[in-house]
């Protein structure tokens, strides 16, 4: 019954509106599942690099901020915050990151870990040339 009312009450531009938003909700759930794994995670403070190393080195780094301590951990091919002396913490509720593109930010703590390709990955390689 609910439905039929609201199927009678839209127009053809809701309806295109609803069909362009699905379509846009598709292809970006197509595009993160196409996204390459990470080579490398680097540790960035107002634009100069921190920190940088392999995502398949395990190891433990901490830095000093303005507010704190900030502890990442890199593991089986990803990085995470495990601890932070900022307030809210969303740092560290961000979770793992490993997929180029990938990031975590603390704030307070003025840090930026984002995940990296190589240079081989990034090339885009064509199947087929077209004249």
């Amino acid at each position: 019954m609910a439905w039929k009312l609201i199927f009678s009450r839209m127009t053809l531009m809701d309806g295109v509106i609803i069909i362009a938003l699905l379509a846009g909700i598709v292809s970006s759930f197509i595009y993160m599942g196409q996204r390459r794994e990470g080579s490398r995670v680097v540790v960035e403070r107002e634009g100069k690099i921190l920190f940088a190393a392999s995502l398949d080195q395990e190891r433990e780094v901490s830095f000093s901020g303005p507010v704190g301590e900030t502890v990442l951990i890199v593991r089986r091919g990803a990085a995470f915050i495990r601890r932070s002396d900022c307030r809210d913490k969303v740092c560290v509720r961000m979770g793992e990151v490993a997929k180029v593109g990938d990031w975590i930010a603390c704030v307070p703590n003025r840090l930026l870990v984002r995940v990296e390709g190589d240079e081989k990955g990034d090339k885009r390689e064509y199947d087929i040339l077209s004249r």
